[in-house]
């Protein structure tokens, strides 16, 4: 009783828990500029929510360099993966595509707002290396040193496109094909790079800033390729269509085009006004608001899986029937399949686009495209841990016992509620205990489900992606993953120190 009496007092508290987290996530933001400041310092001026801006990943490094004044919710990926959410339904206000290709694919099947697609800017080619080129380069014939190329997934990444389309144009691609290394974005083309997984890579020039400790080679011939274009535009279905045009037009200005400019990228010469630029340092924010966010969605996904999974594990525990077997296979499925599948699946099932998706959004008004969607997500990855643990503790309760409770007259829920649960106990708790900690770990299935948008589902695994793909994030990384690290060990040693209590009770011996 007293164990039962320790695990609703330790779930009432990840209630306040929960609600703590949403007050002080956009307190961890503290040092990001008002809307007020945005509209030139008119305190009077109604704030509207920023639009969300799906963008291509090799502009990840021009975006976060704008002022921190909440101009856009920033949902990065490729151009390829984000133009099939966008299809799919996805919540998103202004699409900027590095491929001209995925933005005519939009514009053929009527998702963006007719008038209102332009050209940002262009960009070039790089060859780049770890090391100085051993030899000369001419591009009349592939150099023997030239082996082991990073490159983009040509297929998604229009980085990768350019590069195969130069390479078949030089005549060297089906040379260098068997040893290329693909990425999936334009940000993992450069760690890749980096970290040795190949010697040498083609980027966009516009991602020399993040090629670190590696040497440019060579600018590859604009003639090679289709000319890079940045197109951006306002979608059809956008939900803040009158502040998506403004955020259009104010990227449009000089200021952001000559920081541009200055990233490598190609603009047209227009007079310098640096009006959305600011050297704002995000500080404690980029640690504390993903701590903050992943304790929000972990509480939130065990408090979802917790009575499914309690009724779940009592029935597999307790009941035969047909299909069992069945059933339980599908419950423990996301512990076998890739993450990634999972989220792909819960995209299928409740996107914008889908009947279940609308109803949710529409007339629920549940947007499941912000932390509440990562907090489902943690919560169908972190379920089979539950469920298995939950499961195991009705095994071990004594089946004579709750039969002795009957024969003196409990009913079904009297049994359950005073012999069942309170002897099953231990492995309710631990369960709980390893999902909140599957949780705070989530990461494949929220990143296909939800994105990484910024403020609203960059918990610590996405926000530790996030820095490591960013120049001068190595600090934030480490920070995160030290928080990473003690969160999930409290949370271990907190599931082995119950079981082994629970074994000492019982006259066990703890392995």
């Amino acid at each position: 009783m007293a164990l039962s009496l320790l695990f609703l007092l330790g779930l009432l508290l990840f209630l306040p828990l929960l609600v703590l987290s949403s007050f002080l996530a956009p307190w961890a933001d503290w040092d990001a500029r008002t809307s007020e400041e945005v509209a030139g310092g008119r305190p009077d001026a109604a704030p509207t929510p920023p639009p969300i801006l799906f963008h291509a990943a090799s502009t990840g490094p021009w975006l976060r360099s704008l002022s921190r004044q909440k101009l856009f919710v920033l949902v990065s990926g490729s151009s390829g993966a984000l133009a099939r959410r966008i299809e799919s339904g996805a919540w998103a206000d202004l699409f900027l595509s590095a491929s001209e290709e995925w933005m005519d694919h939009l514009e053929k099947r009527g998702l963006l707002l007719p008038g209102t697609r332009r050209v940002i800017f262009g960009n070039r080619l790089v060859l780049v290396g770890r090391q100085v080129a051993p030899g000369p380069l001419d591009w009349t014939r592939r150099p023997d040193w030239l082996q082991g190329l990073a490159i983009g997934d040509p297929v998604s990444v229009p980085v990768g496109s350019y590069a195969r389309e130069a390479l078949r144009y030089l005549g060297w691609w089906d040379a260098l094909e068997p040893g290329l290394v693909l990425s999936l974005d334009a940000a993992s083309l450069v760690q890749n790079v980096r970290r040795g997984r190949a010697p040498f890579a083609i980027l966009y020039r516009s991602d020399l800033g993040l090629a670190k400790r590696l040497q440019p080679l060579a600018l590859l011939p604009a003639s090679l390729h289709e000319p890079i274009r940045y197109s951006m535009a306002v979608l059809r279905q956008a939900p803040h269509p009158e502040a998506a045009k403004a955020a259009l037009e104010a990227l449009a200005r000089p200021g952001p085009l000559a920081l541009a400019r200055g990233l490598g990228f190609e603009t047209p010469r227009t007079a310098i006004d640096l009006t959305l630029v600011s050297n704002v340092e995000e500080g404690v924010g980029r640690t504390l608001g993903p701590i903050l966010l992943s304790l929000q969605v972990a509480a939130a996904a065990c408090i979802l899986a917790f009575v499914p999974g309690l009724f779940l594990a009592w029935l597999l525990a307790r009941r035969s029937f047909p299909g069992k077997a069945l059933l339980d296979a599908l419950l423990h499925l996301p512990l076998v399949i890739p993450p990634v599948v999972t989220g792909y699946l819960l995209l299928l099932l409740l996107g914008p686009a889908t009947p279940v998706g609308a109803f949710v959004q529409d007339r629920l008004g549940i947007d499941l495209f912000d932390w509440k969607g990562a907090a489902l997500a943690s919560a169908v990855m972190g379920f089979p841990l539950f469920l298995r643990s939950a499961r195991l503790g009705f095994e071990n309760v004594e089946p004579r016992l709750e039969q002795a409770a009957s024969t003196l007259g409990a009913g079904p829920w009297r049994v359950f509620s005073r012999v069942s649960f309170p002897l099953a106990l231990p492995g309710v708790i631990t369960g709980f205990i390893l999902c909140f900690a599957r949780s705070l770990g989530e990461f494949g299935a929220t990143v296909t489900f939800v994105s990484l948008v910024e403020g609203k589902t960059d918990t610590l695994p996405l926000a530790l992606w996030r820095e490591t793909q960013m120049p001068g994030g190595e600090e934030a990384a480490l920070r995160l993953l030290l928080v990473s690290i003690t969160l999930a060990l409290l949370a271990m040693i907190a599931s082995q120190w119950l079981t082994e209590r629970t074994l000492a009770k019982r006259g066990g011996a703890a392995p």
